[in-house]
């Protein structure tokens, strides 16, 4: 059998100014006993949960959402969307009112946030979205697959 890879976990968070930034990025570490592997990704202490973000588009309050989502290889994900989409901007950019825990299963995809940073996330990889105006964009030659748990949030200002 060979050794679980447990990935990579990247958490966004704010800015002192309150822009979207990656606050955290590191590998993974996984335990096993008695043969099996558990790798703990995300903890939150309770839901709803806080974002520091204004309302926008979200789950419906009070509901946990599990989805699949696939990228078109190179694209900019969003820009597609249409004139006036709650939450997007012509860039593609749009924040949700929730933590969202996805993870790559399949492709390359880039996050994009609202400070300049980047970072390029593959299979195995974790991101811990905390409301924060971000934007997607597909790398690769493959489509790029991410399996997506959202947590409602209650906004709050980030004051």
């Amino acid at each position: 059998m060979s050794a679980f890879h447990p990935g990579r976990r990247v958490v966004t968070g704010y800015t002192s100014d309150g822009r979207s930034t990656i606050v955290q990025d590191d590998v993974l570490t996984s335990h096993t006993y008695a043969g099996v592997s558990l790798c703990a990704v995300w903890q939150l202490e309770s839901a709803p949960t806080e974002v520091p973000a204004p309302n926008f588009e979200g789950h419906g309050r009070g509901s946990v959402a599990v989805s699949t989502t696939v990228f078109p290889p190179r694209q900019l994900v969003g820009r597609d969307r249409p004139p006036g989409a709650i939450g997007y901007d012509a860039a593609g950019f749009h924040r949700t009112n929730s933590v969202e825990i996805a993870m790559v299963s399949s492709g390359r995809v880039t996050l994009l946030l609202e400070d300049g940073s980047t970072t390029q996330l593959g299979p195995g990889d974790w991101v811990i979205q905390n409301g924060g105006l971000h934007a997607w964009r597909s790398e690769g030659e493959e489509p790029a697959v991410m399996v997506w748990v959202g947590i409602p949030g209650v906004s709050r200002s980030t004051s």
